[in-house]
């Protein structure tokens, strides 16, 4: 039918990976997307468990939350959406981070046959974010007085150094322009 054709096309082009598991946690769909994120084809990963396609640093919470879930799904009460940051091995050996959002799917009949869900490669957001924690304790443990200033030059951040060089508190100094 033209909606089958509609998804099939929104999966197959779609740059965020789409997947379904059954209730035992084993992938049943996975979009080619997922090609270009971890260089796997779908056929290579179809059929796993996310137990065995997941890295160990992001298997434990996904696996608690996973149980949890089947358990309440399969005695018929609901579960929130999923959200959580999980990293995956690639093909050539490096991981990925992903933002993933999962949602239980139910059949026509209302009952609970497995997870759909969406992942969005976050890898560069979290060097970014980990470049910027480090850039920030390089700023307040540096013993000279450091001034982060806006476009227009307002000063937005003061380290710990240039209160007490100065004399300023953060308070009378933040907003205003040297």
């Amino acid at each position: 039918t033209q909606s089958e054709e509609s998804l099939r096309l929104l999966a197959n082009n779609a740059t965020d990976v789409i997947w379904t598991l059954d209730t035992e946690g084993r992938v049943t769909y996975i979009s080619p997307s997922v090609a270009r994120l971890r260089g796997y084809t779908p056929d290579e990963i179809i059929g796993k468990t996310f137990i065995e396609d997941i890295s160990a640093s992001s298997l434990n919470p996904v696996l608690k939350r996973f149980t949890l879930a089947v358990n309440a799904l399969k005695c018929g009460e609901q579960v929130s959406d999923y959200h959580a940051e999980l990293e995956y091995p690639c093909k050539d050996g490096s991981t990925v981070w992903v933002e993933t959002t999962a949602s239980a799917m139910h059949s026509a009949a209302g009952d609970f046959v497995g997870f759909v869900g969406v992942s969005r490669n976050i890898t560069e957001k979290r060097q970014d974010r980990e470049r910027l924690r480090m850039a920030a304790r390089v700023i307040e443990h540096a013993r000279e007085g450091i001034v982060i200033t806006d476009a227009v030059g307002d000063m937005i951040e003061v380290n710990d150094a240039f209160v007490r060089i100065t004399g300023y508190e953060r308070a009378e100094v933040l907003g205003r322009n040297p």
